[in-house]
């Protein structure tokens, strides 16, 4: 007399159900983005990740809608990182984000939004999944990435202009 029952198709067939289940999720919630351009009107407080004439990165505190507005005009890609404090993946994707602004100077300006601080910019991007990093070009989403990625990257994701 065996104690293990063999198993049946049925629970078989659940098992596999469930197995592709998690791996569709797993796969689209790291590569699908929600886009959503900006609207006017909204607005909030970023830091802007500005890059020194000794290659330091500050970060200055800056309008959203005054950064989007610059980088339309000068024909650059807006980076947003939105993030919290209390997130690692955040913290670690703070020195890419840097690494960024230093490789991009010419070609993006780089935010980071803290989501805690910022719920109607948040919740206006509909922001699900932290890290969450949007790209847009003159003025409209073009794309992003969610969760940690190094700067090479984020880099290789940009969208051609």
């Amino acid at each position: 007399m065996s104690l293990r029952q063999p198993a049946s198709s049925d629970n078989w067939n659940g098992i596999v159900a469930a197995v592709a289940l998690f791996a569709l999720v797993s796969v689209a919630g790291c590569s699908d983005h929600v886009i959503v351009d900006p609207a006017p009107g909204i607005n909030g407080t970023a830091e802007r990740l500005a890059v020194g004439e000794n290659s330091s990165v500050t970060h200055v505190p800056v309008e959203f809608s005054a950064a989007l507005s610059e980088a339309e005009a000068s024909g650059k890609t807006l980076v947003v990182d939105f993030g919290a404090a209390w997130c690692g993946p955040c913290r670690m994707l703070k020195p890419e984000m840097e690494k960024v602004a230093g490789r991009l100077q010419d070609k993006a300006i780089v935010l980071t939004v803290d989501v805690d601080h910022e719920l109607e910019l948040t919740a206006h991007f509909q922001v699900g999944a932290i890290p969450d990093v949007r790209f847009f070009q003159h003025g409209k989403a073009a794309g992003g990435v969610i969760g940690f990625h190094t700067a090479e990257q984020i880099i290789a994701k940009l969208p051609s202009n």
